[in-house]
């Protein structure tokens, strides 16, 4: 069976019993939150496999892979993340199922007819991989000064020096009131 395009939900047992892969390049516009998240246009490549586990239980393997132009927040310029990323989440009707897993299992729960939202799960999966702070490793536009880098000659600024020579003429009192 070849798809052309991601659908919006399938059937994960009939794909887990036909052993079905999908292999797509799709446009981050394709998920919204996730373009939020990024500063320019960006592709993704998604590797899907539906299989049963020992437990019979339907199973989706994704591979996630891409370069996305993000926000460095320490200098505030683009920066590229590389992802390639691999889930194996385990697709089950009830959250009563998920006792018998392990714990270090992930899971996701089918909707009530039994069938598994595609593009959210993937999308769910796509922003985790999205760091909390993205930051270049260096960046060549921000200096962070602090005494050990602060330029020969330079007094380092000390905003609350004030405040000490406040102290000392108030007789050490820092409220009105004493």
């Amino acid at each position: 069976m070849s798809i052309a395009q991601l659908p919006h939900k399938v059937d994960p047992a009939t794909w887990a019993d036909r052993g079905m892969q999908l292999t797509l390049n799709v446009s981050a516009s394709l998920f919204p939150r996730l373009r939020q998240a990024l500063l320019a246009e960006a592709d993704v490549e998604l590797n899907l496999g539906f299989t049963r586990d020992p437990r019979r239980h339907a199973v989706l393997t994704l591979r996630m892979q891409g370069q996305w132009p993000v926000q460095c927040q320490r200098c505030m310029q683009s920066m590229p993340l590389s992802v390639d990323e691999s889930v194996y989440l385990h697709l089950l009707h009830e959250d009563e199922e998920a006792a018998h897993l392990d714990e270090s299992e992930d899971y996701v729960l089918l909707d009530e007819q039994g069938e598994l939202a595609v593009r959210e799960v993937i999308e769910d999966e796509l922003l985790l991989c999205l760091p909390l702070v993205a930051r270049h490793e260096q960046c060549a536009d921000v200096r962070l000064e602090t005494a050990e880098t602060a330029p020969v000659g330079e007094e380092k600024r000390k905003p609350f020096a004030g405040l000490a020579e406040m102290q000392k003429a108030m007789g050490g009192k820092l409220n009105k009131e004493d």
